[in-house]
């Protein structure tokens, strides 16, 4: 439902678009055929020239708005991705995999070693950088600001920092390898820290 209420919300910014586009055009057409009805012909080259250079200007605004607000469509409809089944799936096991591991010190004690890492089912290793890269994505999305870090002050924000939380030492252990892996969802649950949203431990159902 959420998703298909997104889809008809980006169909409105661009229809809307479109039509801002279209009242310029008719606007400005109004304005040159008033101009070379009543102005005299060197008033109406001075006139056309201001208009021209106005509008190429107002177009080119127009262009940079448009491709704003596609990408901003684009990462809105990405966003909504944290619903999907795949992704929710993925979440249950890093939850589960916690479970299993809540009494192991070894898991808490900071990260994960080679061996630990080695251990790991495939199930649980697919189903880790499966939420890794999904949280690195949004990371990448609020970095670059395409998505405002205010979308966060919710469960959104919460979920994402109380699973990092769960991911700490497999991420650690990962960096070990590829220092830049999970580099920019870490920045995420660092940003949604600085909101006031905060997780350290506890039950997670």
């Amino acid at each position: 439902m959420k998703r298909a209420l997104q889809r008809i919300s980006i169909g409105f910014y661009r229809k809307r678009q479109s039509i801002y586009s279209l009242s310029i055009i008719v606007i400005i057409a109004a304005v040159l055929f008033v101009a070379l009805h009543y102005i005299n012909n060197q008033s109406v080259l001075t006139f056309v020239s201001v208009v021209a250079n106005w509008a190429t200007a107002f177009a080119v605004f127009l262009a940079v708005l448009a491709h704003n607000r596609e990408r901003q469509a684009s990462a809105l409809e990405f966003f909504t991705q944290g619903d999907s089944e795949f992704v929710y799936n993925a979440k249950l096991k890093v939850y589960h995999y916690y479970k299993e591991k809540k009494e192991s010190s070894s898991y808490f004690a900071g990260k994960m070693d080679a061996d630990e890492l080695i251990a790991m089912t495939e199930e649980y290793r697919s189903a880790f950088g499966i939420v890794c890269n999904f949280y690195e994505s949004w990371g990448i999305l609020v970095e670059k600001r395409y998505l405002p870090i205010d979308l966060f002050e919710n469960g959104a924000g919460f979920a994402a920092v109380r699973l990092f939380f769960l991911l700490s030492p497999y991420i650690k252990g990962r960096q070990d390898d590829n220092p830049y892996f999970a580099a920019n969802y870490e920045k995420l649950a660092k940003r949604i820290n600085k909101l006031g949203i905060s997780y350290n431990g506890g039950e997670i159902w």
